[in-house]
């Protein structure tokens, strides 16, 4: 990462300043609620309680200790949100890297750092910049992992992957992505690479179950009772006619009235194609996955993006 020299550390601070500014603007609903059930709360009872699905216990853990140090404020709550988000631009670098130039890894750097909806993110006490940064860290410790069969790289995506899931556990499908990655890797290797020692990305994958339930014990009965014995009261609410409302109106605010149009045109022949294709080379009217997987992104694209700049925060994680 020291290769990025100047131009990275500019950029990162170009960050840190867009970051700051109106800081200690109200509170949003989503802030207050964690304040008063989570924040509030001595560091054993944040680590020991579960609050449900929009529970962001790490970043409970952050807050908290920014409240004790500088008392209770927008800003204080939101200074671990800001320095995550900070920290994701030479994170992105760094996985850009991997793969790409100097050149190009500091242009994604840039857009990064200038992204509105990172922006936005940064400047909420919730945990979306942290779970951000440890899925980019993730990432380039299982590159970095499956390139040398390396064990220390291995330990790192352990760690990684389950303070990413301690965060939140919708990391968990970040994980299994991943997992999948790392089978066709160990199972295919490329032409003139090395084959991958399978005990490795083990040792990864399964430090990091290990960790999360570590983590997660204190409060692991409270976990299981919510998932297993609850029922979701988001049935009525997820469906496909609020997918797509939520998803022209999140391109609206993205790209304004000039870019949704063809935004949506593309999204939606993008759509139409894949189900032709797939009923093409399967001969038959059976769901396409690549159509499944399409809905799926555009549902989780409109829940991470619900945030919109109005008088209420719409997000209830």
């Amino acid at each position: 990462m020291r290769e990025g020299g100047g131009a990275l550390l500019v950029i990162t601070v170009i960050a840190l300043v867009a970051r700051l500014i109106q800081l200690n603007s109200d509170y949003w609903i989503d802030e207050i609620s964690a304040l008063q059930k989570s924040f509030r709360l001595p560091i054993s009872g944040i680590l020991s309680t579960f609050l449900g699905d929009t529970h962001h216990p790490l970043y409970a853990v952050f807050a908290r200790i920014s409240l004790v140090l500088f008392g209770e404020a927008p800003w204080s709550l939101r200074v671990p949100a800001v320095l995550f988000g900070v920290a994701a631009i030479p994170a992105t670098y760094l996985v850009a890297r991997l793969v790409t130039s100097r050149r190009e890894a500091l242009v994604a750097s840039l857009i990064m750092a200038l992204s509105y909806h990172h922006v936005w993110f940064s400047q909420n006490a919730r945990g979306y910049t942290l779970i951000g940064l440890l899925a980019l860290l993730s990432t380039w410790a299982l590159v970095r992992m499956l390139e040398g069969s390396s064990w220390w790289m291995a330990l790192y995506f352990a760690a990684f992957a389950a303070l990413g899931a301690y965060t939140h556990l919708t990391m968990v499908f970040v994980a299994v992505g991943q997992a999948i990655v790392a089978a066709v890797t160990v199972a295919r290797p490329e032409a003139g690479q090395p084959r991958v020692d399978w005990r490795v990305p083990m040792l990864g994958f399964g430090g990091a179950a290990f960790l999360t339930v570590m983590l997660y014990a204190p409060m692991l009965d409270q976990v299981v009772d919510f998932f297993v014995n609850r029922p979701s009261n988001l049935v009525g609410t997820s469906t496909p006619m609020w997918a797509l409302v939520e998803t022209i109106r999140v391109l609206l605010l993205g790209l304004g009235a000039a870019g949704v149009i063809p935004a949506s045109v593309i999204l939606v022949v993008g759509a139409i194609a894949a189900r032709f294709m797939g009923r093409r080379e399967q001969g038959g009217p059976r769901r396409d996955q690549k159509v499944i997987e399409a809905e799926y992104v555009v549902i989780e694209d409109a829940r991470a993006d619900d945030r919109t700049p109005s008088d209420e925060n719409p997000r209830d994680k």
